[in-house]
């Protein structure tokens, strides 16, 4: 009676232990750039996230990945305002010039014709302030993206066929 009485209370205690919530880290947790608005002239304003712990690359980081997201994925989240489509569409056109985009999106690459930080406070805090670039990093910016020009480059490059 007691094998049964104990058997019965560990099926109970296991039932219980797995139905409860999973806890995750959320420090891999990783965010959608998302589409604020559109100005006239077509450049899009997008809340973009850094995914690096490095106070000195983070807000170049979020520009790059506000790009990317432009360039191959399009940008879905947000308003819907923005043109979701994405500017290369073509399969595999990222691998297929890897050594292009990867000259592109260098430190200090092109891209950095194209995205700027809508605030310019936020880069003069990152370069003064290390306490307050600590404390940005799991944050997102809003970055102006020049899509037009954007796309020009890429098919001045010979990259997006017109």
């Amino acid at each position: 009676m007691r094998k049964k009485l104990l058997y019965a209370g560990l099926a109970v205690l296991l039932s219980y232990a797995s139905c409860s919530t999973p806890k995750i880290a959320n420090n891999y947790y990783t965010h959608k750039t998302e589409c604020v608005s559109v100005e006239l002239d077509g450049t899009q304003i997008v809340n973009a996230w850094s995914n690096t712990a490095e106070t000195v690359t983070v807000i170049e980081q979020a520009k790059k990945n506000a790009i990317n997201d432009i360039l191959f994925g399009g940008i879905v989240e947000g308003k819907a305002t923005c043109d979701v489509k994405p500017i290369l569409a073509e399969a595999n056109i990222k691998a297929n010039n890897e050594a292009y985009f990867n000259k592109f999106f260098a430190d200090g690459g092109a891209y950095r014709n194209y995205a700027f930080i809508k605030d310019d406070m936020v880069e003069v805090n990152f370069s003064k302030d290390p306490e307050y670039a600590k404390r940005m990093i799991n944050s997102g910016f809003i970055i102006k993206i020049k899509k037009p020009e954007l796309k020009q480059k890429m098919i001045a490059d010979g990259i997006l066929k017109q």
